[in-house]
């Protein structure tokens, strides 16, 4: 394990910086609010064994493009990360169970592979925290036709409310689309599908259902049956 505390922190670190360290499989770095770290990891990276990295507060920029054999977890924390994935199958969590995505907007691009986007665990649902646009996961290539899958927590405990079965999909566990441009975007790029919470269970969005993430998706956009089907994972 390799850990990069804050003296580290505000620098860039880049492929070359991994040519003589030692096998490694977790990369760690202990960052704090204001204290941001922009990571390039590629063949001299990928050689390391590197497989895994965490984060904690910072805004943190992590680019594997170039990893090419190995999948990699990237796990976020507090702060507005920016994650891309490389050429394998790379799972993308930009927070943590601690954090819940609270105030916060990450950015996950898994690339080519079967990548997994995490956007809730077995306990917790990621990005519920605040109203709209308050914080959400933008995600930049989702394509099923890879094995691409989105991670929800299942939220009809949580509610109280059991799908509604008379509309195909409509707030399955709590969770409803909009599809389409509107004003929600986040950052400026384009997204043709808008998961929300559906909190009334309306199978629409109405005022206080919650944004959870901006999605890119390939296939021209989702619909909420796919919420029924392998494009995503209730655990």
């Amino acid at each position: 394990t390799l850990t990069l505390r804050n003296e580290l922190l505000n620098q860039l670190v880049l492929d070359a910086d991994f040519i003589n360290q030692d096998s490694l499989e977790i990369f760690t770095f202990e960052s704090e609010a204001g204290f941001d770290l922009d990571i390039t990891l590629g063949i001299n990276a990928q050689n390391t064994g590197i497989s895994t990295l965490i984060s904690a507060g910072g805004d943190d920029l992590i680019n594997a493009t170039n990893y090419t054999v190995v999948g990699i977890n990237m796990t976020g924390g507090a702060g507005n990360d920016a994650f891309t994935g490389g050429g394998d199958d790379d799972t993308l969590t930009g927070t943590s169970s601690a954090a819940l995505g609270a105030n916060e907007v990450d950015q996950l691009t898994g690339g080519l592979g079967a990548d997994r986007f995490v956007l809730g665990d077995a306990s917790n649902a990621y990005y519920i925290t605040a109203e709209r646009a308050g914080d959400a996961a933008v995600i930049f290539d989702f394509d099923d036709t890879e094995g691409d899958v989105i991670q929800l927590r299942d939220l009809s405990a949580t509610y109280g409310l059991a799908p509604d079965p008379a509309v195909l999909g409509s707030a399955f566990n709590n969770y409803g689309y909009v599809m389409g441009n509107n004003d929600l975007y986040l950052t400026g790029a384009a997204a043709n599908s808008f998961l929300y919470v559906d909190i009334d269970k309306s199978g629409d969005i109405s005022t206080g259902d919650n944004l959870v993430a901006t999605i890119q998706d390939a296939g021209g956009g989702l619909t909420k049956a796919d919420l029924l089907t392998a494009k995503f994972s209730i655990v």
